[in-house]
């Protein structure tokens, strides 16, 4: 990843692309929750790249500044039920075969995305479903992944 970019909630930005993009949250990911000009929602990574990697959507001018404000949280602890992060319990997610909502071309392939689901709320398979109707056929085909922690793989950083 490159440097990260002083990314703020409130922010506008250009794309490369042109397009203006606001910020409208930052996730506990760590990731930017975005709104474009024409509608579209992104997540941006610190960064300003697009989570997907697709370059002609990267930040790259501010357009609108807001001033500092408390510093932002740091990505939260896992709160994820024990039954989750022990593996006894699988979550569920929404699998997009391809990003580039049919445009793949050679500078652009198109990339295989995985959803974010927030655990507990969005992890089972009522509320992953309804998610995937939210995107429809937008991205290409949808699948629906049950996914299961393995603990002793698991990375704890506190």
């Amino acid at each position: 990843m490159d440097k990260p970019l002083d990314i703020r909630v409130g922010q506008q930005w250009e794309r490369r692309d042109g397009q203006t993009v606001t910020i409208k949250e930052k996730t506990k990911t760590g990731y930017f929750y975005s709104k474009c000009e024409k509608g579209f929602e992104w997540y941006y990574l610190p960064d300003g790249q697009l989570n997907t990697y697709v370059d002609e959507y990267a930040l790259v001018k501010l357009l609108q500044d807001v001033p500092p404000s408390k510093p932002e949280p740091d990505p939260a602890k896992s709160e994820a039920p024990d039954s989750i992060r022990s593996g006894s319990e699988p979550f569920y997610v929404v699998v997009v075969d391809d990003d580039s909502g049919g445009r793949a071309t050679n500078d652009n392939p198109g990339h295989s995305i995985t959803w974010e689901t927030q655990i507990p709320e969005g992890s089972n398979l009522r509320a992953v479903l309804r998610q995937r109707a939210a995107v429809g056929n937008r991205y290409g085909t949808t699948y629906i992944a049950e996914c299961r922690i393995i603990p002793e793989l698991t990375h704890d950083p506190l």
